[in-house]
């Protein structure tokens, strides 16, 4: 079973008390936590995938990365490209790694540089 067969395969999302106990999902903000979440076959938490998302991501061939450079550009906004990650089904852990580097890379375009030492 693929990581996207679930919203065909019938796993069912898993509850908060479920995922309480995982570090993976606690730290999640609010609009992750409000998109179900299930558990594949090797125990990997995803999120549940949206089948119009995968079919269009499938057949556009666009890169993830693509992505990224354009929300570092500002031409897509972080919220949307999460939004694209939740709905293909990233496994928490990957989404975690991706939204932290994201905001570090947008927090040091808008960090002030600092002063040059002086001499």
């Amino acid at each position: 079973m693929s990581a996207r067969s679930d919203y065909l395969g019938g796993l069912e999302p898993l509850g908060e008390e479920e995922l309480s106990g995982y570090d993976s999902y606690l730290w999640l903000d609010e609009a992750a936590k409000r998109h179900p979440i299930v558990c594949d076959e090797h125990g990997t938490l995803r999120f549940r995938t949206d089948p119009v998302a995968c079919w269009l991501h499938d057949r556009s061939g666009a890169y993830l990365n693509d992505l990224w450079l354009d929300v570092v550009r500002g031409l897509v906004s972080l919220d949307s490209a999460a939004r694209h990650y939740r709905d293909i089904g990233y496994s928490l852990s990957g989404y975690h790694e991706v939204i932290t580097a994201a905001y570090e890379e947008l927090a040091a375009q808008i960090a002030p540089e600092p002063p040059s030492p002086s001499l």
